[in-house]
């Protein structure tokens, strides 16, 4: 990541610079450098998406790697729940990871002459809407009633596990990716949908730890070729 960003000097006065833990200033300093100083689109997993000032997709290991050493998950975990509390930010986690918005964008960067107008109706319109702008560049909102198929789930969630490649490799995602989109009896919901609670991020570290990606099959793990072959085109759409 390129660039720099600006630094108030009022931000010294307020409760969440004075009252934090110096874990949680390094954090917060790590969001302000980790956001988008302009609003852009990118390419996720074959979708457009657009992105305001301020805002970034990340993810908690994401964050606490950004932080560098001595920060914790519970560490972030807990600066990101007291940053929202006090309206610093907005805190969301989305199939496709965790969206994070500076909502008083523009109070923590000064506007330049030629952007400030349009970066500041950008980061009202985050306050207003409680930072949830994150969404795809195309005509979602005519669709969003209809439900997915099961190929259109596996393919979104092929493109979240893209965020993590660096930190996993290919084979241990291929791996994690083909286990938990299994299609259950009915051929209606994947293995991970039946599941009571996900999180994208500590399911990977736990199979990580387990070492589940090292070529070992894990119990009652049968999957039918023409389902492997299907996985192996999504995984390889994503990029890895």
């Amino acid at each position: 990541m390129e660039g720099w960003v600006k630094l108030h000097r009022k931000l010294l006065g307020k409760p969440i610079w004075l009252n934090s833990t110096p874990e949680q200033k390094t954090i917060l300093m790590t969001l302000l450098m980790l956001a988008n100083h302009q609003e852009s689109e990118w390419d996720w997993g074959g979708q457009k998406f657009r992105v305001s000032p301020g805002q970034f997709v990340t993810s908690l290991d994401s964050i606490v790697i950004k932080s560098g050493k001595g920060v914790s998950v519970k560490n972030v975990r807990t600066a990101l729940k007291r940053f929202e509390s006090l309206g610093f930010l907005a805190n969301k986690v989305t199939k496709h990871g965790r969206i994070i918005t500076i909502l008083n964008w523009d109070t923590y960067q000064l506007k330049d002459e030629q952007g400030g107008k349009a970066s500041g109706k950008a980061a009202a319109k985050l306050r207003q809407t409680g930072g949830e702008t994150v969404a795809p560049n195309n005509n979602e909102k005519n669709d969003k009633n209809k439900k997915k198929d099961l190929a259109e789930r596996k393919k979104d969630f092929a493109s979240a596990l893209q965020q993590f490649q660096n930190k996993y490799g290919s084979d241990m995602l291929k791996n994690f990716f083909d286990y938990w989109t299994e299609p259950n009896p009915s051929g209606k919901k994947m293995r991970m949908e039946m599941e009571k609670t996900w999180d994208t991020a500590r399911r990977l570290n736990r199979w990580n730890k387990n070492s589940y990606s090292n070529n070992e099959q894990r119990p009652g793990q049968i999957l039918k070729s023409l389902n492997e072959n299907n996985n192996k085109k999504l995984i390889n759409d994503a990029g890895f």
